[in-house]
C-alpha cells in the first residue's frame, strides 16, 4: 500500500492508503502501485481514475490533472474531480447531448473547442458513474 493524495482548488478530495491507482495519462492508462518509481506525468484533459484499496475499486471523473509519485507518495492535482457515486447520471447525459447538438451548429473555432471540452467532461462523468454501478464505461 502507498499514500494517495488528490487535491483540487476546492481542497482535498482524498488522502488515504491505497493498493493501486490507475490514471488516464496522455500515454494511456498508467497503473501506479507500491514501489513505483518517482515520476511526473500529465494526464488527459478529462478521464476516469480508478482507485483500489482494501474495500475494492472506486471511480471518479477527473479533469486537467498532473500525477506525481515522490518516494512512495502519489500526489494528484486536478482542476476538478467528481466521485462516480456523486455523479448525477441524468444531468451528465443531458450535458453530453447538449454538447453533441452544439457541435452540429455553425460555431466559431473557440466555441467548437468549448463544446468538445464539455463533451469530454460529460462522457467522463457518465463513464465514472457507470463503472461505479458495475456497468461498462
Amino acid at each position: 500500500m502507498f499514500k494517495l493524495s488528490i487535491y483540487t482548488p476546492n481542497g482535498i478530495f482524498i488522502e488515504k492508503e491505497v493498493n493501486e491507482v490507475i490514471v488516464p495519462s496522455l500515454k494511456g492508462p498508467l497503473s501506479i502501485s507500491s514501489g513505483y518509481t518517482n515520476i511526473i506525468e500529465v494526464c488527459e484533459d478529462a478521464g476516469v481514475i480508478k482507485i483500489i484499496d482494501e474495500k475494492g475499486a472506486s471511480f471518479a471523473a477527473i479533469f486537467n490533472s498532473i500525477v506525481k509519485v515522490i518516494e512512495g507518495h502519489c500526489i494528484i492535482t486536478a482542476s476538478d474531480i467528481n466521485s462516480g457515486i456523486e455523479v448525477d447520471l441524468d444531468r451528465a447525459i443531458r450535458a453530453k447531448d447538449k454538447a453533441l447538438n452544439s457541435l452540429q451548429e455553425n460555431l466559431s473555432a473557440e466555441d467548437i473547442k468549448m463544446a468538445k471540452v464539455k463533451l469530454a467532461k460529460a462522457i467522463s462523468r457518465i463513464s465514472a458513474k457507470n463503472l461505479t454501478n458495475g456497468k461498462d464505461a
